[in-house]
């Protein structure tokens, strides 16, 4: 797993086009633990179109981060991320 300092952007694409970005916000409490297989975390997104910058979807404007348990089949592909 690559790591991401606070506030630094890495793209994760395969190609490096931009099409799916990283930025870490904020650091979770202890940076030696990660969540594991079974563990429930809560992940904070904003969905953007890449060629015009519209904004389709924000779990914050919503107050409602997605919530997921990790290793049982409950996350979309792009959330893996």
């Amino acid at each position: 797993m690559e790591v991401v300092e606070q506030n630094q952007t890495i793209d994760l694409t395969a190609d490096k086009d931009g099409g799916v970005l990283k930025t870490i916000i904020k650091q979770g409490i202890d940076l030696n633990k990660h969540p594991r297989k079974g563990d429930t975390v809560f992940i904070h997104y904003t969905g953007t179109i890449k060629s015009t910058g519209k904004k389709f979807d924000d779990s914050r404007a919503r107050d409602q981060p997605f919530c997921c348990s990790l290793g049982r089949g409950h996350v979309l592909e792009l959330a893996k991320i």
